[in-house]
């Protein structure tokens, strides 16, 4: 592993092929790829020996993994439970890596999956649900059936004693009774972590919270103690505050720098949270020659400046704000190992190299 160089592979899956429709989803808004581009991918969602997704993927994961020694491989899609067969991709490639995160709706998430992810000692799951009622969860199920499902499939998840976090998309449904969401979730204390986060897009405006619905945050805060168990620093969600009073990031980013992300076309990209540009493609290039780009583009210097940023950037927050955190020295290395992604060694020297600048974003 080379200091300054990324740790973190964000994999990104069939990115339009999902068995849900969340009403605020990226995939629908990115002007990433084109529509012909993104059609095409519906063929195939079969990773079997000889398929053309084995080869894709298998060849994207192991050049980032050959150039970086990446540690944490995080994969989502789409719904990554779609694809056959890709239970045979992660124990193929978990092994590799100290951490490999998984994202999911949790509607495909069944006992019988769980006993295999169980098997993989190193797997973290992040579940996507923004409240226990469907009142709160209404962007994602409007109806009762699908969301009982989800919560039948999280309670199994959390029994399994698999890692799991809770992927909270907050607005304007469900920000003021997020307090009433984590009492919900305190039965699963010692296996969870509830990390929410504001809705993204260029559509977000149509979802967001208006002022008087930040007190379901404020009542985290003001109980953080009893709630502690299942929930990130204390710094994590009094940033949330006050970026979701104020609008706009006040710290330094440093996630262009540590992660990479990456699609199953072979498409690179310098941010995994925005996909602004590709860096080049893996799979139709060199796979060195795009490589040769990470950290040293011209497009860096744009997305890590202290100050002249894209509006994306200034108005963005997502769950990997925790270690932006902790590297202006907001949160310890304890705070952060205590998340089980982060739960292994040689985190801080993958970190050491970052300046710890707190300039206003």
């Amino acid at each position: 592993m080379k200091l300054n160089m990324p740790f973190i592979n964000d994999l990104v899956v069939k990115e339009d092929v999902c068995n849900m429709c969340c009403k605020y989803c990226l995939t629908k808004t990115s002007k990433f790829k084109d529509n012909e581009s993104v059609k095409a991918q519906r063929n195939s969602l079969v990773y079997t020996d000889g398929s053309e997704l084995q080869k894709n993927m298998d060849a994207v994961t192991e050049s980032i993994h050959n150039a970086f020694g990446i540690s944490v491989l995080k994969i989502s899609g789409g719904e990554i439970f779609l694809i056959k067969g890709i239970m045979d991709y992660i124990r193929k490639h978990a092994p590799k890596y100290k951490k490999v995160q998984l994202l999911t709706n949790g509607v495909l998430l069944t006992p019988e999956l769980l006993s295999q992810l169980k098997e993989i000692e190193n797997i973290c799951l992040q579940i996507s649900i923004d409240h226990h009622t469907v009142k709160g969860n209404r962007y994602r199920t409007p109806t009762p059936e699908k969301l009982q499902r989800i919560l039948g499939n999280l309670d199994h998840a959390a029994q399994s004693g698999i890692p799991l976090e809770i992927n909270c998309v907050l607005h304007d449904k469900n920000t003021h009774l997020l307090s009433g969401f984590a009492d919900y979730l305190m039965k699963y204390k010692g296996h969870v972590t509830l990390f929410p986060f504001p809705v993204r897009g260029k559509n977000k405006f149509d979802f967001y919270q208006n002022a008087d619905q930040l007190c379901g945050i404020e009542k985290l805060i003001n109980r953080y103690t009893d709630f502690q168990e299942i929930l990130p620093p204390k710094a994590y969600l009094e940033y949330l505050l006050r970026f979701l009073q104020t609008g706009k990031r006040e710290i330094p980013c440093i996630f262009p720098k540590i992660a990479i992300g990456s699609f199953d076309d072979g498409n690179i990209t310098p941010c995994a949270n925005y996909w602004f540009s590709s860096l080049g493609n893996v799979l139709n290039e060199e796979p060195q020659t795009v490589f040769k780009k990470v950290n040293t583009d011209k497009i860096y210097r744009i997305l890590t400046h202290d100050r002249h940023r894209p509006t994306e950037c200034t108005q963005c927050f997502t769950p990997w704000e925790i270690l932006n955190l902790y590297v202006i020295g907001k949160i310890s290395i304890r705070e952060l190992k205590r998340l089980p992604l982060y739960s292994f060694d040689g985190l801080e020297e993958f970190l050491s190299d970052i300046p710890a600048k707190e300039t206003s974003a």
